[in-house]
């Protein structure tokens, strides 16, 4: 099973997650980089994918789903990185051709094994987190 499926499995019994996401505002547009802290609530060691660790999804009307975007290419067997007790910030690119409302996800594990990729950290828990909702316009038009 790989990990979208292993997280999709885990979301069904969500309680708070020991992490956030920091997002400046929730307007954007198009080619514009948008920046997110991603930030520990607790002591727990959190674990995050070395590689993308923040996704973007944009919301699909026509299938009623969260459709994720890539932005590069990533090695599957790319060790997980430990999230550091600060916190990291993060670049998510955003493209879209029309207006619409996305969201950001961060895939995390709880006291994993390190060395390992994320999905195969043994990790106590795995778990994503969803910011709210951001609307992202094709314009060029700054938003405050």
């Amino acid at each position: 099973m790989d990990l979208l499926g292993l997280l999709l499995i885990s979301s069904i019994a969500q309680s708070a997650p020991p992490l956030e996401l920091q997002v400046e505002r929730n307007r954007w547009n198009s080619g514009q980089e948008l920046q997110v802290k991603v930030r520990k609530t607790g002591d727990e060691q959190i674990f995050v994918t070395a590689c993308q660790p923040v996704w973007l999804e944009l919301f699909s009307p026509d299938k009623s789903a969260w459709i994720p975007q890539v932005h590069g290419s990533c090695q599957e067997t790319e060790k997980a990185a430990q999230l550091p007790e600060d916190g990291m910030v993060y670049s998510v690119p955003l493209n879209a051709d029309i207006f619409t409302v996305g969201r950001l996800v961060v895939p995390y594990g709880v006291d994993c094994i390190d060395g390992f990729p994320l999905e195969l950290a043994g990790c106590r828990k795995l778990d994503f987190v969803a910011s709210s909702n951001i609307s992202i316009s094709p314009g060029t038009e700054e938003h405050p």
